[in-house]
């Protein structure tokens, strides 16, 4: 965990320097315009990964128990890379389309040199290293594309739109080049030859609608942020964006040092719960409470911060930071039911609940956001978490209640 931290810590913190930078020197406009395309650019990372490192994940967490073995992985790692490649056609079939209809010289130029990234994450083997319990590994090689791109970042930008888009696109490229590098060096070391087996069209067919559904429970949640950024950008402008995309940063971090507790402790979830075949909410605390103290910690030290800088020079800042906190503890809690859910298998319920959380969280930001301002998206986040949390409490007491009521007749008969 210790080096999973770092990873973050490595990566993000570099990015969050490189933003404050820009906050500091007044240039918010500058920073909704990387911001932006850097957001839109690790969602496109997200959508090729195809929902894979969670299935995979869970797959090899099964080694222990002996319900999967070292060939098979190496298997399903083939038959992920077909349905990512897939997935990789179409997102680049977008990405000439855009670049044949924008006149934007920036943002030609990045989508064209981190187009490679979205080819080269088609190789990541971050769930097969998470699922040996080498999160650490994974963490810290996924740190360089952020790493790389916070330290291009101030050049690039006083540089002429074109050049600077050519450089931090290609930057990106090459920090997803590292970080591939890395994982499959380190996949070799722990015997695995993820590139060696052969796949049938079954296991290419039965990863796809697995992956499908547990990218779907992961994927609203990261399109609803990119719309209210475009929601936010058309009514209050890009100064207003570039703030909420600085404290969007802020709270984001604090609930990636929330994520990695959760991707530490899911191997252990899903053993505990394949064995019982039923979860008790005792044990979805017990099983995840790092991943719950971080949160309440992180929500704490955020709200600090808000008031801090509320009460300094950076007034409009931490105020919104003060206001967006309690978005740390709601968000880690609906994850968390969420992630009992995909580790019971149940990723169809796990996406529905997340779609039914964009769409309320999108209704009060389109609806309020001209009359509330920012004010308006810690509203729907807020209230977006406690739809989702509620969703998943109820899931997985009546999946309780029907394993309890199969164990009773079986026990009849």
């Amino acid at each position: 965990m210790a080096w999973l931290l770092f990873g973050l810590l490595l990566g993000q913190g570099a990015m969050f320097l490189a933003n404050t930078w820009l906050v500091m020197g007044d240039k918010l406009l500058e920073l909704a315009s990387f911001g932006t395309h850097f957001s839109f650019l690790i969602l496109a990372l997200l959508i090729v990964d195809g929902g894979c490192t969670t299935v995979l994940t869970r797959k090899v967490a099964l080694i222990v128990h002996g319900k999967t073995d070292r060939h098979e992985i190496a298997q399903l790692f083939r038959a992920a890379i077909i349905v990512r490649a897939g997935i990789c056609m179409l997102i680049l079939s977008a990405v000439l389309a855009y670049t044949l209809v924008s006149n934007w010289a920036f943002s030609n130029a990045f989508v064209i040199c981190a187009a490679p990234a979205i080819i080269i994450w088609v190789f990541n083997s971050t769930g097969v290293l998470d699922g040996l319990g080498l999160s650490g590994a994974s963490g810290i090689s996924t740190a360089s594309p952020y790493v790389i791109s916070a330290l291009i970042l101030p050049i690039a930008l006083n540089l002429q739109d074109a050049v600077g888009g050519y450089l931090l696109g290609t930057a990106f490229s090459l920090g997803c080049l590292i970080a591939v590098l890395v994982q499959h060096l380190v996949s070799r070391r722990c015997g695995l030859k993820l590139l060696n087996e052969e796949v049938t069209s079954k296991m290419v067919k039965d990863i796809f609608f697995t992956s499908l559904a547990s990218l779907m429970s992961v994927i609203p949640g990261q399109i609803y942020f990119r719309l209210q950024l475009l929601i936010c950008f058309s009514v209050l402008g890009s100064g207003a964006v570039g703030a909420l995309i600085y404290v969007k940063q802020i709270v984001t971090g604090f609930l990636l040092l929330t994520n990695i507790a959760r991707r530490v402790e899911f191997p252990d979830l899903v053993r505990e719960i394949n064995l019982s075949h039923r979860i008790q909410f005792s044990n979805i605390i017990s099983a995840q409470r790092i991943n719950l103290s971080i949160a309440i910690m992180s929500t704490l030290i955020a709200a600090l911060i808000g008031a801090f800088s509320a009460q300094s020079g950076s007034s409009a800042i931490g105020e919104l930071i003060l206001k967006f906190s309690i978005l740390i503890f709601s968000g880690a809690v609906a994850l968390t039911l969420i992630q009992s859910l995909t580790a019971l298998g149940m990723f169809k319920e796990a996406a529905i609940f997340s779609v039914i959380g964009v769409i309320v969280g999108l209704t009060i930001t389109f609806g309020f956001t001209e009359h509330w301002g920012l004010g308006a998206v810690v509203a729907a986040d807020l209230l977006a978490n406690c739809c989702v949390a509620f969703a998943a409490y109820l899931c997985i007491s009546r999946h309780n209640q029907r394993t309890s009521t199969g164990i009773e007749q079986g026990t009849t008969t």
